[in-house]
């Protein structure tokens, strides 16, 4: 059981930036050289992309050229999902609970829930208040992923849910909170 502070809801937006721009470097690199060196995709020699632009395009062609996309971004999505999950499992440098580069970079960090108690402002009490799992970071990081990509944007759910969780933190049994001044001494010492 700890007590934390919820995090206003700018910060959880540019942690998600930080790591989006992040990761769009990861996607970019990943993307090249699988179009380059694994062959995956070869869509310049596939397809005739001036035959594409002026809208002479058949079915066939369209569900290739759609089909061979998709396929890259389930790829990008897993590295994402696997990126994510390693990082939000467990805390760094004896700090409880993960992050991510753009929430170590907002003093944010995620921590295992299964009751939260409001103190008034925007302090609770969370229990158990510990490293989310192996399990757990991966749920969360599929659901959200996944549904961002292909579904309905599940980071919306922040504006109906209690203390700013989003439905895959609830269903991962953890919560978004600020790093305690303790964390952060703590980090700081071990640089």
């Amino acid at each position: 059981c700890a007590e934390f502070k919820i995090p206003v809801l700018w910060k959880r937006v540019m942690a998600e930036v930080i790591d989006f721009l992040i990761l769009f470097f990861v996607k970019i690199a990943v993307t090249i050289m699988t179009i380059e060196y694994v062959g995956i995709v070869d869509l310049i020699e596939k397809y005739d992309f001036e035959n594409l632009m002026n809208q002479n395009l058949d079915y066939n062609d369209a569900f290739a050229v759609t089909f061979e996309l998709v396929a890259m971004e389930i790829i990008n999505r897993i590295f994402i999902c696997i990126f994510e999950t390693l990082c939000l499992r467990r805390g760094i440098a004896g700090m409880v609970g993960g992050t991510t580069p753009g929430k170590r970079m907002m003093g944010l960090k995620v921590v295992s829930c299964i009751e939260v108690v409001s103190l008034g402002g925007n302090r609770v009490r969370v229990t158990p208040a510990q490293d989310i799992g192996f399990n757990n970071a991966f749920v969360r990081s599929v659901i959200k992923n996944f549904s961002l990509a292909f579904f309905f944007p599940v980071c919306f759910t922040v504006f109906f849910y209690q203390h700013s969780r989003a439905a895959y933190d609830i269903i991962a049994s953890c919560i978004v909170v600020e790093a305690t001044e303790e964390d952060v001494v703590r980090q700081q010492r071990r640089r």
